[in-house]
């Protein structure tokens, strides 16, 4: 609980969705998942980082432009 009150008073939202991303990718290499796929939708996500869905959609969205990840459906 400490752990996320402190991220969500002291990160941005882009660095709170980062941090929640590396910590599912973190999930599936420890149970030897073949895919990086991260099945999460941005409701889910927005509740993870303690943010709108529409602002962690944006976060998302720029990441995307920037190369940083892929985003799909399904």
């Amino acid at each position: 609980l400490l752990k996320r009150v402190e991220m969500v008073t002291f990160r941005s939202v882009r660095e709170r969705v980062a941090t929640v991303l590396l910590d599912e990718i973190r999930k599936l290499e420890a149970t030897g998942a073949p895919s990086k796929e991260i099945c999460l939708t941005h409701f889910d996500v927005a509740g993870l980082v303690g943010a709108s869905r529409e602002s962690e959609s944006r976060v998302l969205k720029q990441m995307e432009k920037e190369g940083i990840l892929q985003l799909g459906r399904g």
